[in-house]
This record gives structure tokens, sequence and C-alpha cells, in this order.
């Protein structure tokens, strides 16, 4: 006669020896431990699905300002502050010259401008230092032969521009005597944005 592994009493099973009775404890605890990794699971699968689903973007209470041509200009120069000045430079790897940061901003808002700093100002529409606008060049005689430094007029006095060799791309200000007595004059290629 075989002998039973288990027996059923009063509606609970019994182990017969202390072996089967592990072996059933073990088997419990890893149904047990199924149970739980799955539900821990489940809550992880539904936490992330909750993070990954982008919120609706909430109704704008008021207009959305589009971005001017003069916001393009400056916030792509302001983006370059900090990069090295390079001369003939024109692009973010090796750096930019005075006339390759404003050409490229300009171009970021669609203008086409000439590349050499006097070109630019031969090419602009002229303008008095308080006719300026953000986003219009400023161009200076720093050498004493004429035009030869262009920045970006930010308002308030100041400008962005890549200063020279061993600097880098940067904000100055009118109020320094040094750009103040070298400033020739200034000149927008811009067409007021028609709204």
């Amino acid at each position: 006669m075989e002998r039973e592994l288990f027996s059923v009493e009063n509606g609970n099973f019994m182990a017969e020896n202390k072996q089967a009775s592990l072996i059933l404890k073990f088997a419990v605890f890893i149904v047990i431990i199924f149970f739980c990794n799955s539900l821990y699971a489940e809550l992880i699968n539904r936490q992330t699905l909750m993070e990954l689903t982008p919120a609706p973007a909430p109704a704008p209470k008021h207009k959305i300002k589009k971005r001017t041509k003069r916001d393009i200009i400056i916030s792509t120069a302001s983006s370059l502050i900090g990069v090295d000045y390079w001369p003939g430079g024109e692009d973010s790897e090796y750096g930019y010259d005075c006339s390759g940061l404003t050409q490229y901003s300009y171009n970021a808002a669609g203008i086409s401008i000439p590349r050499r700093a006097i070109d630019q100002y031969n090419g602009a529409v002229k303008l008095e230092q308080n006719q300026l606008k953000r986003g219009d060049l400023v161009f200076f005689n720093t050498q004493g032969y004429g035009i030869n430094h262009v920045g970006i007029y930010l308002g308030g006095g100041r400008f962005i521009h890549a200063p020279g060799i061993g600097r880098e791309i940067r904000i100055d200000d009118f109020s320094r005597p040094y750009w103040g007595s070298r400033f020739w004059g200034g000149g927008t290629y811009i067409r007021e944005d028609k709204r």
C-alpha cells in the first residue's frame, strides 16, 4: 500500500511528514511571491502609463504672441553667447567672427545679408543711435580706417557681438567709452512685421 503524503481532516490539508509539510509551505510561499510580484508589476505599469500619458494642454488664457524676426535674431545671437571668436568663422563648430554672427542670426530669421561688416553696412538702411530697435545692426570703426566691426542691438544701449581673437561672443554696452567712441552708425535689413 502506498503511503499518502497529504490527508484531509476537517477541511484542512495535513502533511504526513515534515518533508511534505516543508514542500507545501514552500509551494504556498512561491505562489504568494508570484502573486505579489504580479500585483506590484501591474501597479508599476499603471503608474508608468500615468506618467507617460501627457496631460491635456490648458487652453491659453490670452492670445500667444507670434515671434517676430527681431525676436528670432536676438534669440539666435543670444544662444551663441560664450562661443569662441574665430576669424572668418561662420559656424558653431569653430566659432564666429562679428559679421559671421550677424549673418547667421539674420539668416535664422529668413533675412539674407552680406558676409562682411562693411558690406552689411553699405546694404543696410542707415539709422542714428536714437533710432535703433532690437535686432538692428550696430557698426564700429575700431582700427581707424572705417567700418570693421558689427554687432546686434539688444536695446537699452546694449549689443551682442563677437569681439575678437581670444574672446567669446558676449554682450557689451555703448556706455563703455571704448564702444561709445567707436560707434559709426546703425543699420537694418528688417522690414517691420505686419500684423
